[in-house]
């Protein structure tokens, strides 16, 4: 005897529509952990912690974290060259 297992084109439709959805959640995950890979040492941070940090938050919270970090490293450089300027302005 002979089991055979029918699915409806809604059951069909269904895991193919999962399976879009966990491939595009893997695509948008894997670009924004390379992008950070790549952007975090032109800005004087460490990129193997930061693509850590956005893999395992699961891609977007990670990414803002470090959009606002990556803007706070921006703001502390300048001010530390600007008050460099300032030092040895006052040493001449």
């Amino acid at each position: 005897m002979k089991l055979t297992i029918l699915t409806t084109s809604a059951e069909s439709s269904f895991n193919s529509s999962w399976g879009m959805l966990i491939f595009a959640i893997v695509i948008i995950l894997g670009v924004l952990t390379v992008y950070t890979f790549n952007d975090a040492p032109k800005n004087n941070m460490n990129s193997g912690v930061w693509a850590f940090i956005v893999f395992f938050t699961g891609g977007i919270p990670g990414f803002i974290i470090y959009l606002i970090a990556r803007e706070y490293v921006k703001y502390q450089d300048e001010q530390f060259l600007t008050l460099a300027k300032i030092l040895k302005e006052k040493q001449k």
